[in-house]
């Protein structure tokens, strides 16, 4: 089956323009997804699975137009967020980066600081596979995974943070967060 592209669902691909309707769009079909290469921007993407359908992309960057959306101690904002309902898999590969700070947004004081998190997985996945670059100077975790039944990370995770204190430093990181699975590979 031949990949589809979210351009051919009405995407602009040049990391300005909102692609998170096209981007959907094209994982609603089942097939994998194929960036060509592009930047997509999105404000917040959130896509349910369940029995056998799968999110598969690959070769492109995701931009997160508003970073600095999310809620320090609260809510967080999410780049690429699947949720579970019984079953699903999820696979980014190599050729993705995500890009959590989008807008280069430097806080420089506790109150300033947006929590975001990369690439979320979160219910009862069958498998998960996260092989992507995850970047972005914004606190949260970078990649978490909640819930899988089997999951593997092959991930670069840098310029990262999340503040443990008042005091903000880029020097401690909570790039890849599991829980709750029941076969890590």
């Amino acid at each position: 089956v031949r990949p589809v592209s979210p351009i051919a669902f009405g995407a602009v691909g040049d990391g300005v323009a909102d692609d998170t309707a096209a981007l959907k769009k094209a994982f609603e079909t089942g097939r994998t997804v194929d960036g060509q290469g592009k930047t997509y921007g999105v404000q917040s993407f959130t896509m349910t699975l369940s029995g056998n359908q799968r999110a598969h992309l690959l070769g492109c960057t995701i931009k997160h137009l508003a970073p600095d959306s999310g809620v320090f101690g609260s809510v967080a904002s999410k780049v690429l967020e699947f949720v579970s309902s019984g079953g699903g898999y999820v696979q980014l590969d190599r050729s993705v980066k995500i890009d959590r700070n989008g807008n280069n947004v430097t806080p420089t004081v506790l109150a300033d600081l947006k929590l975001n998190q990369g690439v979320r997985c979160v219910g009862a996945f069958r498998n998960v596979k996260i092989d992507c670059e995850v970047t972005g100077n914004n606190p949260g975790e970078c990649i978490k995974i909640d819930g899988a039944e089997t999951y593997s990370c092959e991930t670069w995770v840098h310029d990262c943070f999340y503040p443990h204190s008042s005091v903000v430093t880029n020097d401690v990181l909570e790039g890849i967060v599991t829980q709750y699975q029941t076969h890590p590979t």
